[in-house]
């Protein structure tokens, strides 16, 4: 880690450690250095044998080292490395203990969308607390930079008709929705080029999702997937390699008028109702989490009181962002055997986890 330990004065006064150095290093330093100043490299050799394992390194690993992080001239000169290089060293990604060699892109990442697992985050917004925790841009820039590349976006009317991101019925607070989608822009294809999807958790009325369709339009431009792709090359869905450097929009979609079904629109509408919102089907889960722990303890929770005042009618999904809905339709998970006989592969379900849980049990 990079953080550093906590070390009393008189301690550090013993081992005459600078604050700003790592005991712990400056330990294993004097350890291989065996009373000199620098490390020689024999002995950073010695280092990486015995205490890194890199068993494959040779004398020529160990001069490339100093080459790449000593800066004093006179220990550069004769193939040594100051306490300082050594530091730098130990601080970098040389010795990060994650698998240098699967930093570039191994896996084969031709296959359809839909065959492989998306690092994704949840309630991508909050630094803290859930129920009375600090919603920040920053969240989404840090979740980018570690590589997610499902984001969600917890989306409610806000004043003068800006729509806001936060978490419903809680006292996190709120940033605006154009905000968040502006820094995704700015942040989306720092650590890689493959496709981000924004899961759209949307409790907006028709106006605020027009204009939180303006702003994907707008702020995303040409990052946006618009519509589908003429000839993507894995079959049913494109893949990551033919998504690279696009943001889609995860969100329920209005179905499109077909004939053959001869289904009038009070029909359709009532499909859309069915549809329902994956995430009122969490909140009720939370809800029996909650009552189910009332008889150990009685507690508040602001999401649980207001979530139950809630208006249950479903809001339509506006045309404009449901045009923007592609690859990645939200539905509702009915059951497993419904889903293979019906759901098709650019349809998503979210399920909560008290819900997998019993799945788990009963399939």
């Amino acid at each position: 880690g990079t953080q550093r330990p906590s070390l009393s004065k008189a301690m550090m006064k013993k081992s005459k450690v600078p604050q700003s150095r790592r005991a712990e290093i400056m330990g294993l330093f004097q350890n291989h250095a065996e009373g000199l100043t620098t490390l020689s490299a024999s002995a950073l050799l010695k280092f990486l044998h015995k205490d890194q394992m890199q068993y494959a390194a040779n004398i020529d690993t160990a001069e490339s080292l100093i080459d790449k992080y000593e800066i004093e001239k006179a220990a550069i000169e004769s193939r040594s490395m100051t306490f300082e290089g050594f530091l730098r060293y130990m601080e970098s990604k040389d010795c990060c203990l994650f698998n240098q060699t699967h930093t570039s892109v191994y896996q084969d990442m031709g296959q359809p969308l839909n065959s492989y697992f998306i690092s994704s985050s949840h309630n991508t917004y909050l630094t803290g607390d859930q129920l009375v925790g600090r919603s920040h841009l920053y969240a989404y820039v840090s979740a980018l930079r570690k590589g997610c590349r499902c984001l969600e976006i917890d989306c409610w009317d806000g004043p003068d008709m800006e729509p806001v991101v936060y978490h419903g019925y809680t006292l996190t607070t709120k940033i605006l929705f154009k905000d968040v989608i502006a820094i995704v822009a700015q942040h989306a294809f720092e650590v890689s080029a493959f496709p981000i999807i924004l899961s759209l958790e949307n409790h907006c009325c028709e106006e605020q999702q027009e204009v939180m369709a303006q702003y994907l339009i707008s702020i995303l431009g040409d990052k946006l997937l618009k519509s589908p792709l003429d000839h993507p090359t894995s079959g049913d869905l494109p893949s990551p390699n033919d998504l690279k450097y696009k943001i889609l929009i995860k969100n329920k979609k209005l179905k499109s008028q077909i004939k053959a079904d001869n289904k009038t629109e009070a029909e359709e509408s009532a499909d859309e109702v069915e549809d329902g919102d994956e995430e009122e089907e969490d909140e009720e889960d939370e809800e029996e989490e909650d009552e189910g722990h009332q008889s150990k303890a009685k507690f508040w929770s602001p999401r649980k009181a207001e979530s139950k005042k809630k208006m249950k009618k479903k809001v339509k999904v506006a045309q404009a962002l449901s045009d923007l809905v592609i690859y990645a339709r939200s539905v509702k998970f009915i059951s497993f055997s419904h889903s293979k006989d019906n759901q098709n592969c650019y349809e998503n379900t979210s399920i909560a986890e008290k819900k997998a849980r019993k799945l788990i049990k009963a399939s």
